[in-house]
């Protein structure tokens, strides 16, 4: 699962921009913070269940904010692209 979206909060002129995606037989979640440049693999029990974006949103979200996530290099999260026509606010 894929998701992007703005957290509400005005990190830069462009808010506050995630881009996050499940690798769960991995136990992974990777996401990309575009505003404030930071990149991380959070863990996650193998094929946990995740109920649709806005729970995995909030589980990413959650787990950023209490620095539980391993930073990458950007070579792993390079493919997490910001969509404009795929915005969720």
């Amino acid at each position: 699962m894929r998701t992007q979206w703005q957290t509400g909060r005005a990190y830069s002129k462009h808010g506050h921009r995630i881009i996050a995606e499940t690798n769960l037989r991995a136990g992974h979640i990777l996401f990309k913070d575009l505003d404030r440049h930071v990149s991380g693999r959070i863990p996650v029990v193998p094929h946990i269940f995740i109920s649709g974006e806005f729970a995995l949103q909030d589980l990413v979200l959650m787990n950023y904010d209490r620095g539980n996530y391993t930073a990458v290099f950007n070579n792993e999260v390079e493919h997490l692209t910001w969509d404009d026509n795929d915005v969720q606010i």
